[in-house]
């Protein structure tokens, strides 16, 4: 299967680090894969094994229309797909999938979104209008899948936390006594409460140190009170 992951733009992150491991699994899975930037400001970030593609490399006077014009025109000189993951924004999904109409592709479009919606919709890279062109979802996270199947009842959905690479873990032995530091935006993907459960069964002394807000900050608290470990 050829897959296109396209993307608006991209520079060195957990967004970007995600994308390479899919990519690199999809590759091993037997696929071709395709990263198509739509804007690239000159910042390698791709697995020199993945396929990379840019439809542009200024940002001045760049707009959907002309992505969509680029995506197009991309597809006639390279070929298409056989599936468009549209990668982050649900801007990508709708000019996806409109490229696809333009182009008689009638291969399946699928949203990839790693924010909640409003917060896309209030930075202009698109809402809920975008997603309905989607044939379906992936969701790195209940919050998310949550917001899609309220905005879109009929949505296909399916939830898919982000992967990790085993290769760059670190393990560590923790001694009693010893302190844990997280920094860091207080959201459900940081998924802190498996931290404080832990916390909480451990039969040691550690010390949790947390630095950030958000809108966990609250729940996060609660349930330090409701553990005993505040």
């Amino acid at each position: 299967m050829l897959i296109d992951i396209f993307i608006g733009v991209a520079d060195k992150g957990g967004v970007e680090n995600v994308i390479n491991l899919t990519a690199a699994y999809l590759v091993r899975r037997g696929n071709r894969v395709r990263l198509i930037q739509a804007v690239w400001e000159h910042h390698p970030w791709t697995c020199p094994e993945i396929e990379f593609y840019y439809l542009s490399d200024q940002r001045e006077n760049q707009d959907s229309e002309k992505w969509k014009t680029g995506y197009g025109r991309f597809l006639g000189e390279h070929g298409k797909p056989d599936l468009i993951l549209a990668a982050n924004w649900p801007l990508m999904a709708y000019i996806a999938r409109q490229t696809a109409v333009e182009a008689g592709l009638k291969c399946p479009v699928f949203s990839w979104l790693h924010n909640p919606i409003e917060r896309y919709a209030a930075a202009g890279y698109g809402g809920t209008e975008c997603l309905r062109l989607a044939d379906a979802h992936l969701a790195i996270n209940q919050r998310i899948e949550n917001e899609i199947r309220r905005d879109i009842p009929d949505a296909r959905v399916a939830r898919d936390y982000n992967p990790v690479s085993e290769t760059r873990l670190c393990y560590q032995e923790l001694r009693s006594g010893q302190k844990l530091l997280f920094i860091g935006r207080l959201s459900d993907q940081k998924n802190l409460p498996v931290v404080l459960d832990g916390l909480k069964k451990a039969h040691s002394s550690w010390q949790l140190t947390i630095v950030g807000e958000g809108p966990e900050e609250a729940k996060l608290k609660r349930l330090c009170r409701e553990n005993g470990i505040l």
